[in-house]
């Protein structure tokens, strides 16, 4: 009877775990709310992207819903690129349907910069999934129309992050840790001879990138040839300033590496979070970013860096000061300390800290 009892205890235990192991999360508070407008029953959710009446709900692989909206375009046009700009136009014209208590769609269009060109947002109504569009990008503003039949609706919005990803700083901020953890790692291709350029007195080839401001904030990355003919990173004491470039721009030479990351956060709060360099690479990339590093001096305790993550078409950045030791990189593994400021609009980040200066020629440099 005793051991009867048990197995009932476990049985429970186990469904109660596994219920609340398994309960539908949202990214933010609005989600909840617009999944309530819609009716959605979280039961019935399934990882992807799920077709409720003429909505659509979006749940990832950890059980959070991340968009809620109108049905406007197909998952196959979302696959082919700018899926979290389709997102925002499916949910927001659900919000401006919906708005919030204490607003209304004219005070929404008003204070997100939104611009009617032709048409106006009731005419959504007219539009489904199965009807060509057009997206394009001037400016630092997205503008999506649709011209048919009976339709011909042209609307205009700003590149800006937290508008277009529905979360205000808070939000985006608390967000941050999980979603670099939860990053997949894409493995690039081998490098070929080809994308590089030698450098015959150093013993290396150079695969260049642009530059930020300065020459000496870039995205260039170094490798050396293997007796196979293949490549590698370069992470070697003899060559410091290009080892931390890697380990922080490569993902193939940032796998041994880890960041033990302060994020500086809204409110003069901090929150302290340790990631695998590769993941956050990764999830720099997975965003649209392009990264630069800049090596600011080499020391006998380290080597202190910035890192800069750029997103143009959302305008914001995500910066990252760095102190690699010495001895990660002649061990090639370790921690390396971070601090970062998260999801800085473009404008903004000349002033952060008082790290950059402008010349004469308006150029922007390190200190």
């Amino acid at each position: 009877m005793v051991g009867i009892k048990r197995k009932i205890l476990l049985i429970i235990s186990l469904t109660v775990f596994l219920t609340a192991e398994s309960a539908v999360k949202y990214r933010t508070p609005e989600l909840k709310r617009l999944a309530q407008i819609v009716g959605v029953d979280e039961k019935a959710l399934i990882p992807g992207t799920n077709h409720i009446g003429n909505y659509t709900v979006i749940l990832d692989d950890s059980m959070t819903v991340r968009n809620v909206g109108l049905n406007l375009f197909s998952e196959e046009v979302k696959q082919m690129g700018n899926r979290q700009v389709l997102d925002f136009v499916e949910r927001y014209f659900l919000q401006l349907a919906h708005p919030a208590p204490n607003s209304s769609a004219g005070l929404m269009i008003k204070s997100d910069g939104i611009i009617f060109k032709k048409g106006k947002w009731q005419d959504i109504k007219k539009i489904n999934s199965s009807m060509p569009f057009n997206l394009s990008y001037h400016l630092m503003r997205y503008t999506v129309s649709w011209q048919a039949k009976d339709v011909n609706l042209s609307f205009s919005f700003p590149g800006k992050y937290q508008l277009i990803s529905g979360e205000n700083l808070i939000e985006a901020e608390s967000n941050l840790p999980q979603d670099i953890l939860q990053t997949v790692i894409l493995n690039r291709s081998n490098m070929t001879e080809g994308e590089m350029t030698p450098s015959s007195s150093k013993g290396y080839f150079v695969k260049k990138g642009t530059w930020l401001y300065t020459e000496s904030i870039n995205g260039d990355t170094y490798f050396k040839k293997l007796d196979n003919g293949k490549f590698e990173p370069v992470v070697d004491p003899a060559y410091i300033k290009e080892s931390v470039s890697d380990i922080l721009l490569c993902p193939e030479a940032a796998e041994p590496f880890q960041l033990d990351v302060t994020m500086h956060c809204y409110g003069f709060k901090d929150v302290t979070f340790s990631v695998p360099v590769s993941r956050w690479i990764g999830y720099c990339i997975q965003k649209g970013c392009t990264m630069y590093c800049g090596v600011e001096s080499v020391t006998n305790d380290g080597v202190k860096a910035t890192l800069i993550a750029v997103n143009q078409e959302l305008n914001f950045n995500h910066l990252l000061s760095v102190n690699v030791p010495l001895e990660t990189i002649e061990s090639g593994r370790g921690a390396i300390k971070a601090d970062l400021h998260a999801f800085i609009p473009t404008h903004n980040i000349i002033n952060l800290k008082g790290k950059y200066k402008k010349s004469k020629n308006n150029d922007i440099y390190l200190n």
